[in-house]
């Protein structure tokens, strides 16, 4: 019984750990203050390998995305995958007309969350070549 009592707090504890922090970045005024139908997707800084985790689970081509992207992300690891996202939306089977991409950010005039469009925004990325 003992055992089995160790391994439950053992398995609730390791479990308890996966808190994620998603740092937003901020701006000063946002003219968009409420997007209505929206699915959302998280773009997590994961410091011990200094690399991005995409959680894109929950989102549905038809809405509009809100992509929180954790402000200590470097543009070289953010920037290829919210091409993927948008990529992603534009090749879906069911699409809905007028559905868009926003990023989110905290609005501090309005102290709440802003948003920022990109949904016909083209990211051009520069090859390095190593020789």
């Amino acid at each position: 019984m003992k055992h089995l009592l160790l391994f439950f707090i053992t398995i609730g504890l390791l479990s308890c750990n996966n808190e994620k922090i998603l740092e937003l970045p901020e701006i000063n005024y946002s003219s968009i203050s409420k997007i209505d139908d929206i699915s959302a997707a998280y773009l997590f800084y994961n410091s011990e390998k200094d690399s991005i985790e995409l959680n894109r689970k929950n989102l549905i081509s038809t809405t509009n995305w809100l992509v929180n992207v954790d402000k200590r992300l470097s543009l070289k690891l953010a920037i290829p995958q919210i091409t993927f996202l948008q990529n992603k939306k534009k090749n879906a089977g069911h699409k809905k007309e007028g559905a868009k991409n926003y990023f989110t950010c905290n609005d501090t005039s309005l102290k709440t969350l802003g948003f920022i469009e990109f949904t016909e925004t083209v990211y051009h990325q520069k090859l390095v070549w190593n020789t």
